[in-house]
């Protein structure tokens, strides 16, 4: 009998939810544009500011402060260059983003973007050795003309939280000396499953999030926006999302989402205790199993559904094959990034070892993950570390 496939990307996505799903079905008679004046369009208007008050009290923030995207790139990209973008127009100098190495490259390209076109400048601050960025060194890179810090909440490759809450209460004591404050914008992509309480908590001016990393479907996200801070708009052609998202709403995706996000923030406190145990577990087979492997990352300092893995003496691309062969589904880096070629920008930010970055694998769970799926992970992980190292002559 055929072995059943195993899926462990779950921080590249996630299947749709039975509540999501649900949603889905529910509203798909309700056809009509939410923009629309007449009863039929005030109906899904209904259910479209329903669903912004669900994912309002998910991240603890207010209906007004929801604004939904196509994902979290769009999100970034509407913070970052929109927080530039209102700079620009009330200063003639140019402004200055701080940010971290690892990012995502959905807050690493903007950056880029901006820097290129001659429109911001930025400081780039590196990680330390266990995957850490130091909320001092975030502080201690700030300038008179810094406008923005964008800092990520979990980091999406190794797991390590970062210390969001600690910049944010670092950057009120130095606004409260600024005429124009530093605002601060955070990539909670992985971070809304398991990590994540609340906006006030973390004290963010602006977060970004995407649906299909919690159970929603594709090519839907939010950003929320602090009332009273103001950004520029990317996309023009309406007056949709109060004038900040030009384009009608993704009816259904929208509704969807926040069904999905009730249900992750309903179960994320039972969830996170049963994937760390389960990681836990995983781990120390691993490492008890086979010799020279190490553990990507703060040991305590994680997200429970990562776990990115070192081998040495072989390329990592080989081992994502071997298990990929035997139908179980792992990654070696962001799924954004897996069309580019060279190391893990994440990995060499925290090591500067292209050897250790391109020998590591990450693997990522969620709700749908057991323990009887981890037994013949290890058993064909095992096997084919066996083999690899074998054939490269490195036993």
């Amino acid at each position: 009998m055929a072995r059943e496939n195993i899926y462990l990307d779950w921080a590249a996505s996630t299947p749709l939810r039975p509540e999501a799903l649900a949603a889905m079905k529910d509203c798909a008679p309700i056809f009509a544009n939410p923009s629309s004046p007449h009863g039929q369009g005030r109906e899904a208007r209904e259910k479209l500011e329903a669903a912004r008050a669900k994912v309002a009290e998910a991240l603890g923030a207010e209906p007004m402060e929801i604004f939904f995207t196509g994902g979290a790139t769009e999100s970034c990209n509407m913070a970052i260059k929109g927080a530039v973008f209102a700079a620009l127009a009330k200063s003639r100098s140019k402004p200055h983003i701080v940010t971290s190495a690892f990012e995502h490259h959905a807050v690493l390209e903007p950056v880029e973007w901006l820097q290129k076109m001659g429109l911001a400048q930025a400081t780039i601050v590196e990680p330390d050795g266990e995957g850490i960025v130091s909320a001092d060194r975030i502080v201690e890179a700030i300038r008179p003309e810094t406008v923005l810090v964008s800092l990520m909440l979990v980091n999406n490759e190794v797991g390590t939280i970062q210390p969001v809450g600690e910049v944010a209460r670092l950057l009120a004591e130095i606004n409260k000396t600024r005429e124009a404050p530093v605002l601060l914008h955070t990539d909670a992509t992985q971070g809304v499953p398991y990590v994540f309480t609340s906006v006030g908590d973390l004290g963010v001016d602006m977060l970004s999030l995407s649906g299909h990393k919690f159970g929603a479907p594709k090519g839907v996200g939010a950003l929320y926006k602090r009332k009273g801070v103001r950004i520029h708009s990317l996309i023009h052609g309406g007056a949709h999302e109060r004038g900040l998202r030009a384009g009608t709403e993704n009816f259904l995706s929208i509704c969807a989402m926040a069904e999905a996000l009730e249900a992750t923030v309903a179960e994320r406190q039972r969830e996170r205790a049963r994937l760390e145990r389960l990681r836990a577990d995983f781990e120390e087979a691993v490492l008890a199993t086979i010799p020279r492997c190490d553990v990507n990352g703060h040991r305590q300092l994680r997200s429970p559904h990562i776990s990115n893995l070192y081998f040495a003496d072989l390329e990592a691309e080989a081992l994502l094959v071997a298990l990929d062969i035997a139908g179980i589904a792992v990654t070696s880096g962001s799924a954004c990034t897996s069309e580019k070629l060279g190391s893990s920008h994440v990995l060499m930010s925290i090591f500067h070892d292209s050897k250790r970055a391109d020998g590591s694998l990450r693997f990522s769970f969620g709700w749908e993950t057991t323990e009887a799926q981890l037994d013949p992970t290890l058993e064909t992980l095992a096997a084919s570390v066996d083999r690899l190292r074998l054939i490269a002559g490195k036993v």
